[in-house]
């Protein structure tokens, strides 16, 4: 095990079992992404979404969004994606972008910390 770099917990080891569900049951506020794992530098982390987030940028990563229920919409510089569950989406390094999910979704990212 090790300590996630946000201090908020203990990250479990990739030979640990991890359920989504309990770690989704486990989240009370929305937009705040909960650490489940990590991934050579990369950490995995699960959240509850419901409105409009603030438009960002992770300007050294990729940010990689895999919706399990509900839509996500990123608004993109030139374009917005829809991402019904099942279906996910890398934002490149650099790309500005908005997520939002105007009747809630619950979705896993995958990135590189800041």
């Amino acid at each position: 095990h090790s300590r996630d770099r946000r201090g908020t917990g203990i990250i479990r080891a990739m030979t640990s079992m991890t359920s989504l569900n309990e770690a989704l049951a486990a989240i009370d506020d929305l937009w705040h992404a909960r650490p489940i794992a990590r991934v050579n530098d990369h950490e995995v982390t699960v959240a509850k979404v419901a409105g409009t987030h603030v438009r960002h940028t992770h300007p050294d990563t990729d940010e990689c969004f895999l919706v399990l229920s509900g839509t996500l919409q990123l608004a993109l510089d030139d374009t917005t994606v829809t991402l019904p569950a099942g279906h996910l989406y890398v934002v490149p390094a650099g790309a500005g972008h908005c997520p939002s999910a105007p009747d809630g979704a619950e979705i896993l990212m995958i990135e590189i910390p800041a």
